[in-house]
């Protein structure tokens, strides 16, 4: 702010201030002045008074601190405004470039065992005399403030990877690394069976279903004038129970606070546990509740049919031809066909390669489509899989494969016992559903094993 010369207003002395920029800001006057310039003058010195004390305190002679001697001896020689506002940014200025220990003329006793701790720790200085390091510090807590310790910084050397060490013993130093925040699951084999099967929610806890069984007379021809042929037949409903898949973790609050991809981790691998279980069930498990009736379990076993004993020399691909031979020519009432067709054929990868391998002698592929790298053999597509057991195989039309979802997969996160207590948190998934093949159905569906049906096949 500056001001200019004193002017006479209605008898009284005023003065016109302007801002550093050319700007007017006011008027005051002479009285208003002087009363101005002493509370500023006072407020200065009582900042200045409050910073020392601030210094004494951390054991910082100030009175061998020539700025701050300066300073006090011009606050109380200042005779304007600007000179004490001048003055109050001086010390201000002074007071952040002390409390960054920009200027410290003598190392305080307070901070002695600031300066033991640094040089503790290895950092770049180490003194001109190392045997009297010791002795003056000694010398400065007992009082002898007059004693200064020069340091100077060591021979400059290459710095390598080799500088950076890690916070713990055999830890990994992050800032020569590159970290991958996705966690890395444990590897499974991706559920294969249930995306194959006739899907459809269901809102009870037991799937049921009507067929037509026992049927009597049929159609006939029919002469003028003569009675019509008569048919009849029952309904017999059939049933199957809903059955629960659940896995479940337990973790601290603490942790799903702390560690950020954890509550995606265990959703994921909880999602993998359930559904992977599931898959397995849908394709063998036995009945007994709470295990699902798996559609093995509803395939009737390989015979051959017309084709038993039949092959010279057979091997997995006679099988399987055979095997969807069996599903087609399939009858639920004698001689009448039930027009079943394979859709899939489900195989272990190991006996899905051997086919691949198999040779004439000479040395020609059985396997021919494999050369144009279509999975089919018959028109059919082979899905492998290492969840189907090695040397098994399942021949079906999976639209009568039938698949009802009472809850799809689940995730819930709640409280057991004392979890609340103890800060624990459960998080559980579930999924809920019921597998079934209509009996009027199951010989839509084949199972074996290749060594069985290759002897079942070879001509006697």
């Amino acid at each position: 702010m500056k001001k200019l010369p004193f002017t006479y207003r209605g008898g009284e002395q005023f003065r016109l201030y302007k801002t550093d920029d050319g700007e007017e800001g006011g008027y005051l006057s002479k009285e208003s002045e002087e009363k101005f310039l002493s509370t500023v003058s006072d407020q200065t010195r009582k900042q200045l008074d409050a910073f020392k004390l601030e210094l004494k305190n951390q054991g910082i002679d100030t009175e061998s601190i020539d700025t701050l001697k300066k300073l006090q001896k011009s606050i109380e020689d200042a005779k304007t405004i600007s000179e004490v506002t001048d003055m109050r940014k001086q010390l201000n200025d002074l007071a952040v470039e002390l409390r960054g220990m920009k200027e410290a003329p003598i190392l305080p006793v307070a901070k002695l065992p600031e300066t033991l701790e640094f040089l503790k720790n290895g950092k770049t200085y180490v003194g001109n005399d190392m045997k009297s390091v010791p002795d003056a510090l000694l010398a400065m807590q007992k009082g002898n403030k007059s004693i200064q310790i020069q340091f100077e910084v060591k021979t400059v050397g290459t710095m390598t990877t080799g500088n950076v060490v890690p916070t713990t013993p055999g830890g990994i130093a992050q800032t020569i690394t590159s970290f991958d925040p996705n966690t890395t699951p444990t590897p499974r084999v991706r559920p294969f069976f249930m995306e194959y099967m006739n899907s459809f929610p269901i809102d009870t806890n037991v799937a049921s279903w009507a067929e037509m069984k026992n049927q009597e007379g049929g159609a006939a021809m029919t002469a003028e004038g003569s009675l019509k042929s008569q048919a009849d037949f029952e309904y017999v409903e059939g049933k199957a129970n809903v059955e629960t898949v659940t896995a479940f973790i337990k973790t601290s609050k603490q942790a799903l606070a702390d560690i950020g991809q954890l509550r995606a981790d265990i959703d994921g691998e909880l999602r993998s546990l359930v559904t992977l279980k599931a898959d397995t069930q849908a394709f063998n498990g036995d009945g007994s509740t709470p295990n699902l009736k798996g559609i093995s379990e509803y395939a009737v076993a390989f015979t051959g049919g017309t084709l038993a004993g039949t092959i010279q020399a057979p091997n997995e691909f006679d099988v399987i031809t055979a095997g969807v031979n069996q599903v087609a020519t399939a009858e639920v009432i004698s001689g009448t066909p039930a027009g079943f067709m394979a859709t899939h054929v489900f195989i272990n990868p190991t006996d899905y390669t051997r086919m691949l391998l198999r040779k004439t002698s000479t040395d020609e592929y059985l396997y021919p489509v494999m050369l144009v790298g279509v999975d089919k053999l018959v028109s059919i597509p082979i899905v492998s899989n290492p969840l189907v057991p090695a040397g098994d195989f399942l021949i079906g039309d999976m639209t009568k494969a039938n698949l009802r979802m009472r809850e799809a997969m689940m995730i819930s996160v709640g409280y057991e016992n004392d979890d609340f207590t103890k800060n624990l948190v459960t998080i559980l998934g579930e999924m809920r559903l019921v597998t079934y093949v209509k009996s009027n159905h199951v010989k839509a569906f084949v199972y074996g094993t290749f060594d069985t049906a290759i002897a079942a096949l070879l001509t006697t």
